[in-house]
C-alpha cells in the first residue's frame, strides 16, 4: 500500500497525497509554496472516526483546499488562533 496522488480545488502550485486502505484513507499530506516558503501539512485520522462519520474525506479535502499561510501578526490581531502561545 503506497501513497496515492490526489487533487484539490486549489489554484496555487501544490502536491496532495493520501494513504490508507479503501474505502477510508487515514493519512493525508499537502504541500504548497506561499510567499517564498514551502509548507507541508500532514493530517492523520483514525479510521474509526471516518467509519462513524465523525469527519469525512470530503471535509478533510475542503480543509486542505483552503489552507494558507498568514503572518503570525494577523493571528494575534484577529484572534484567529485560540492557542495562548499565539497571543
Amino acid at each position: 500500500m503506497g501513497w496515492k496522488v490526489g487533487s484539490l480545488a486549489r489554484t496555487d502550485e501544490y502536491f496532495y497525497y493520501f494513504l490508507g486502505r479503501d474505502p477510508y484513507p487515514d493519512d493525508f499530506a499537502l504541500g504548497f509554496r506561499a510567499e517564498g516558503i514551502t509548507v507541508e501539512i500532514d493530517v492523520g485520522v483514525e479510521r474509526s472516526s471516518l467509519a462513524r462519520g465523525d469527519i469525512t474525506v470530503e471535509q478533510i479535502k475542503r480543509i486542505l483546499s483552503s489552507a494558507r499561510v498568514i503572518p503570525a501578526s494577523e493571528l494575534v490581531k484577529g484572534r484567529q488562533n485560540p492557542s495562548p502561545w499565539a497571543r
